[in-house]
């Protein structure tokens, strides 16, 4: 998204901004904390992990490992408390370590895209656990990752798709679907440290920082390995083209 010349994308950045204004409204109308330590060393913790990010392919925007933290507030902060953590890690993801410069429009996107995601996901927990099994388990977190997962890739999708006047489903399929799993591998170890937390304490959640150096590390060397196939293929896509142009010429001499 490299410029938003589109109208329709316009507009759905202002929609998408309207949404955020009044998420953020809502959550904080009704701020409470019940463990403001644990809530702080989340937002730390969220911060540091923004910078283990990777470039995501076919568009010019990064994927950063920083949304396990707001699944953790999914199933131990409150509302507000989940907002600020999403919001301290989209904010590091763009400025700790960029080599390019942010405008705001697109930081205007990702922030709104990440509250109105995280508002999304957490309702869903909520209403997993609440309405549908009464208590709270691994299924209200799979409901509550994939909700994440759905909000995020189709704001990405549509933005795109209106931006460089692609069909959505088209962009969605392409260049997002491929990302549900690392959302179900998060999940995984968010409910990990959660079960962690009932046991030896919420201290266990420095636990997951070897998954989740594993988890970038693994997202790295899997997108490194797509760009190597993608050179690897053009290259012998244009040796093709040299083949069949040299075979052109040769029989165009013999005639």
């Amino acid at each position: 998204m490299s410029g938003v010349r589109s109208i329709g994308a316009r507009a759905f950045i202002a929609g998408l901004g309207l949404a955020c204004l009044a998420v953020f409204a809502f959550a904080f109308a009704h701020w409470h904390t019940t463990d403001s330590v644990k809530f702080v060393s989340y937002l730390v913790a969220a911060l540091l992990a923004s910078a283990l990010k990777v470039g995501l392919p076919g568009i010019e925007g990064t994927l950063s490992v920083n949304f396990i933290f707001t699944q953790l507030g999914i199933l131990e902060l409150s509302l507000p408390e989940t907002l600020l953590i999403g919001l301290a890690g989209t904010v590091g993801q763009f400025y700790w370590r960029n080599a390019r410069q942010i405008k705001p429009v697109q930081l205007i996107f990702n922030v709104s895209q990440v509250a109105v995601s995280s508002a999304a996901a957490y309702g869903a927990y909520q209403l997993m656990v609440t309405r549908v099994l009464h208590a709270p388990g691994p299924l209200a977190l799979v409901a509550a990752a994939i909700t994440q997962f759905l909000c995020n890739t189709t704001a990405l999708s549509v933005i795109i798709g209106l931006t460089e006047e692609k069909p959505i489903q088209k962009v969605w399929g392409e260049n997002h679907l491929w990302l549900l799993p690392y959302y179900m591998v998060g999940a995984a170890s968010a409910g990990l440290v959660h079960f962690l937390n009932g046991h030896i304490g919420w201290q266990s959640s420095l636990l997951v920082l070897p998954p989740i150096y594993l988890l970038y590390r693994s997202y790295r060397l899997y997108l490194g390995k797509l760009e190597s196939e993608k050179v690897h293929a053009q290259q012998v896509s244009k040796l093709h083209l040299r083949t069949i142009e040299a075979l052109a010429l040769a029989i165009e001499a013999k005639d």
